[in-house]
């Protein structure tokens, strides 16, 4: 990746988040009303599977454009991915401050956030190659089925010029998605794998290059739960 860079400026504002109302339209054009608190509806919104709609983000006061740095961009597809025990609206709100919201829009539902985890989620799973028409459009991608391998996002390809005037390549996603997209499907390209930590079930991504990457062949998602699974084994063995 050294004969080109990833050229992206997004803008970033202060997002703040706002839940779901305590009803729920129905597809035939009911309206139930739950008798909740803020608190507990904000807990069934975010259970699994949620039972309210997930709430939105709300962008506050002005934003300004950002060219976001590749270790915070690589940061926010790795928290996507992994979640692990992270509401999905304080990981969205993280990502948003930091490097941007998904849209341009003043607000943005956190089913667009919990749609695209499930997709970069997909192509460290290797299921980008089973992708149909429903998950690329939804992406802003045009797939023929036909192609092999298939189309999973889009950018734009620029000549730009370094501070000496020569000729640079560059890269240019055309939004935030597509610009995860392309980080998650470099660091896939360059050996990041999707595991579950023995211990806790929790996701998370290993391999790939760089000093702060776990191994490959990881087993567990940190220290704590590695800890804790070989104290468990000890005492099991004890106990016999």
């Amino acid at each position: 990746m050294s004969d080109f860079e990833i050229n992206f400026e997004w803008p970033v504002a202060k997002y703040e988040y706002q839940p779901a109302a305590p009803w729920y339209v129905l597809p035939n054009g009911n309206v139930v009303r739950q008798a909740l608190s803020r608190e507990k509806a904000e807990a069934r919104v975010l259970g699994d599977p949620p039972r309210l709609p997930l709430g939105h983000l709300v962008r506050k006061g002005p934003a300004k454009m950002v060219r976001s740095k590749p270790k915070a961009m690589d940061y926010a597809v790795k928290l996507l991915v992994e979640r692990k025990d992270a509401p999905l609206h304080k990981v969205a709100l993280t990502i948003a401050r930091t490097i941007g919201g998904l849209t341009l829009e003043d607000e943005e539902e956190l089913e667009t956030w919990d749609e695209l985890a499930g997709y970069l989620r997909g192509i460290f799973k290797g299921h980008h190659e089973e992708f149909g028409y429903l998950d690329a459009e939804m992406m802003g991608a045009e797939v023929d089925p036909n192609n092999n391998p298939p189309l999973i996002g889009s950018v734009g390809i620029f000549l730009d010029r370094d501070k000496t005037g020569k000729f640079k390549l560059a890269l240019k996603p055309e939004d935030l998605p597509n610009a995860l997209i392309l980080y998650a499907a470099r660091m896939a390209a360059t050996g990041t794998i999707f595991n579950t930590c023995e211990h806790c079930n929790t996701p998370f991504l290993s391999g790939g290059s760089g000093r702060d990457k776990k191994r490959g062949d990881a087993r567990f998602c940190g220290s704590e739960c590695r800890w804790k699974h070989h104290n468990e084994i000890r005492r099991k063995a004890k106990g016999k």
